[in-house]
């Protein structure tokens, strides 16, 4: 697998945004599913990265310049801790105006660089989580300098089965009132000469929504672990649903201490089919429910009872996450083991 990871890894300056962003892509899956980090006998197993990436197709401004092998550590400039793509950029001296010397980054279309910024991980045995990026570089301070030190971390090959992840937008790009305008301004205070001011600004507004942060997921809650039920009010609609299976579905769960809740703007009563997937606590995954048996159909009435889940899930108070995918959530299943 490491020679899998290499590969993965090389990024360079003629990249396109489409292969760099692939590349995320695999690069977690890789991390996630078959490295972990080994400090001493404690292992880390990857819970939460961030990619960040630079050339002249990728012009991710928000990226620390940097000269680097690929897979080398990088204590980057908020005391976080990188794995570095390949990077190259030129550097030059420059007199400063209190007439000293100071070395600034050329920033041109030779340039490429980056790393994955690492902002939690979990111990094997899951009792330990090092949340946030200072914490997870505490992990590489404080050695010994005299002698080989058997305690620092390395990326090691782990089989850890399958892992589920989510993409999110990457954190603290931007703090309290700060602009884009002054958030770029003061990133190419590093540089000695860039691109068109105007362009990075483009560039940033376009980026800093990217879902370039990768959270992994623990495994699918499963129906034995929740709290609520869900009905459709379809299912005692007199003319298309079935009244008295539902009056007896209500009764008998009312008689366990249970009270389902009415879903609202439904279309049909096959609720597992459109409603998200419960991924966690309260954390919900919407997909695409475009089922071929009613899309398809001669009969254009069919079409018409696909529910759209985000008009079921307006008022319901819960945070969900989406992806593309097309999925009938009837055919979900959870699996402890794969």
């Amino acid at each position: 697998m490491i020679t899998k990871l290499k590969e993965q890894m090389f990024l360079n300056a003629e990249m396109s945004t489409a292969e760099i962003e692939s590349r995320f892509t695999q690069i977690t899956k890789l991390l996630f599913e078959n490295f972990a980090i080994q400090k001493g006998e404690k292992v880390y197993l990857f819970k939460e990265i961030e990619f960040y990436f630079y050339n002249k197709h990728h012009q991710d401004i928000i990226t620390h310049p940097r000269i680097s092998d690929s897979l080398c550590w990088y204590v980057n400039d908020f005391g976080g801790i990188d794995l570095n793509f390949p990077s190259e950029i030129c550097k030059k001296d420059e007199t400063d105006t209190t007439g000293r010397n100071a070395r600034k980054y050329v920033l041109d279309d030779s340039s490429y660089f980056g790393g994955i910024l690492i902002r939690q991980l979990i111990s094997e045995d899951k009792n330990e989580i090092l949340e946030r990026p200072w914490a997870c570089a505490e992990l590489f301070r404080l050695h010994h300098a005299i002698e080989q030190d058997d305690n620092f971390p390395s990326l090691v090959e782990r089989n850890n089965g399958m892992v589920g992840y989510v993409c999110k937008p990457r954190l603290n790009l931007l703090t309290g009132k700060q602009t884009i305008k002054r958030k770029v301004d003061y990133i190419l205070g590093e540089y000695l000469s860039h691109p068109d001011r105007e362009k990075l600004y483009e560039e940033f507004t376009t980026f800093k929504d990217k879902r370039y942060r990768y959270v992994r997921c623990g495994q699918l809650q499963h129906d034995n672990e929740t709290n609520e039920l869900y009905l459709s009010p379809r299912l005692k609609d007199k003319e298309k649903g079935h009244p008295e299976f539902y009056q007896r579905l209500t009764n008998l769960l009312r008689d366990c201490g249970m009270k389902p809740i009415e879903l609202k703007c439904t279309r049909d009563y096959w609720a597992r089919d459109y409603m998200p997937i419960q991924l966690g606590e309260n954390e919900f995954l919407k997909y695409q429910y475009y089922p071929d048996y009613l899309m398809r159909s001669s009969d254009p009435k069919d079409a018409e009872t696909r529910t759209e889940c985000s008009n079921v899930l307006s008022g319901m108070g819960i945070n969900c996450r989406s992806t593309k995918l097309i999925i009938d959530g009837g055919n979900m299943g959870h699996a402890d083991h794969i």
